[in-house]
């Protein structure tokens, strides 16, 4: 099983880029914990005005590497 990138800790926020003209693009999500080798991550939802939560894995991250950025 593939191991979680050195970033992904908590605390860590990254940005997504879904490409030019996306509407998602830019969207921040915050690495809130790590569970059983899994990041725990949340979104802010403007339009519910609520934090959304996904549990993601490696598979997540070696997917989507090249459209994260992570804020510093």
């Amino acid at each position: 099983m593939d191991a979680l990138p050195d970033w992904v800790r908590p605390g860590a926020s990254f940005r997504h880029d879904f490409g030019p003209g996306n509407i998602h693009s830019g969207r921040k999500f915050h690495i809130r914990g790590i569970v059983d080798g899994l990041a725990v991550i949340r979104e802010w939802w403007k339009h519910k005005q609520r934090w959304n939560y996904t549990v993601e894995g490696p598979d997540y991250f070696s997917a989507y590497g090249g459209r994260i950025k992570v804020s510093k």
